[in-house]
């Protein structure tokens, strides 16, 4: 009797403790903000959008340069987000995974989940379900109670926007957007990324294929890449674009009476984004100008993580 007692007693703290190790609760949310302050402006008064000069750096191989338009409606399709520590899910020991990754907005969602749209100028924010990967305990949370999340992916499917074009154009034929994923209506121009991006880069093999990834983290400089897209920790994506506007997410465990929010803030300067040149003729206001992003467009991104 009395082993049968000591049995349920030792039973009962076992359960006991089991409870008190479950984690916390946290919540995850995606916020998208434009970090022009000229952002209100633009919307109220068009004319602003026709920069006087331009505070970024110039292209060479377009011509002379024009002007800067700033896009009145700036979204994006995201195919995923996700962080990652410093090592691949495997790691080095077959045996143990040491590596961790945390993604907000999954690969595996449906193509036409809300989840993967973002509306800079409008500011949306949207709730997210996490995929985590690495060393996960029996409730399916990372084993480890700190991590360092110190590369942020972003891979996006295009960038779209629209702009109100100058009135130069209004009796130009802009031949270059007669093509089925960009329209001028009203003088304004509605066109995803790639018409803006494919004359920018010359990857071997690549040819007017802009990179569409952004690996932010553990690098001091921004720069485009044809090799650093092919890693153990992520994978192969091909070439990619590198960004340091990235500080580390240091993740903690919750404890079992702990629930907080974690918000990504992901935010885009879109002031002054599309640079037109002078084109092959060199003369501004004809048919065969180049509409282009700045250069080093991507770095216009930013990432804060905050939890409360």
């Amino acid at each position: 009797m009395k082993k049968g007692i000591y049995l349920l007693a030792i039973l009962f703290l076992a359960l006991s403790c089991k409870k008190n190790d479950e984690p916390g609760t946290i919540n995850y949310t995606i916020s998208y903000t434009n970090s022009s302050s000229s952002t209100k402006a633009i919307k109220d008064d068009l004319v602003a959008m026709q920069a006087k000069s331009s505070t970024d750096s110039l292209y060479t191989q377009f011509g002379d340069y024009i002007t800067s338009l700033s896009p009145i409606v700036f979204t994006a399709k995201f195919m995923m987000i996700r962080f990652h520590t410093d090592e691949p899910l495997g790691g080095s020991d077959d045996l143990v995974n040491h590596g961790y990754q945390l993604e907000l907005i999954n690969s595996n969602l449906s193509y036409e989940s809300p989840e993967r749209f973002a509306d800079f100028i409008n500011n949306n924010s949207v709730d997210v379900v996490p995929g985590l990967g690495g060393n996960l305990d029996n409730d399916r949370v990372f084993a480890d109670d700190e991590i360092q999340f110190i590369y942020l992916l972003v891979m996006y499917e295009y960038l779209y926007q629209e702009v109100q074009l100058p009135t130069q154009y209004n009796s130009i034929n802009l031949d270059q957007f007669d093509v089925a994923n960009a329209t001028i209506s009203d003088h304004i121009l509605k066109t995803k990324n790639d018409l803006l991006t494919q004359d920018i880069y010359t990857f071997e093999g690549y040819n007017h294929i802009a990179p569409q990834t952004i690996i932010f983290g553990n690098t001091d400089s921004t720069y485009a890449s044809i090799t650093e897209g092919n890693n153990p920790i992520w994978g192969e994506l091909g070439p990619i674009l590198r960004s340091n506007k990235y500080s580390t997410l240091t993740f903690y465990r919750p404890e079992s009476s702990e629930t907080f929010h974690l918000t990504a803030n992901l935010s885009f300067d879109s002031k002054n984004l599309i640079q037109i040149y002078a084109g092959q003729d060199n003369i501004p206001y004809t048919p065969d100008d180049v509409f282009v992003y700045a250069p080093i467009f991507w770095n216009r991104f930013s990432v804060n993580v905050a939890t409360n």
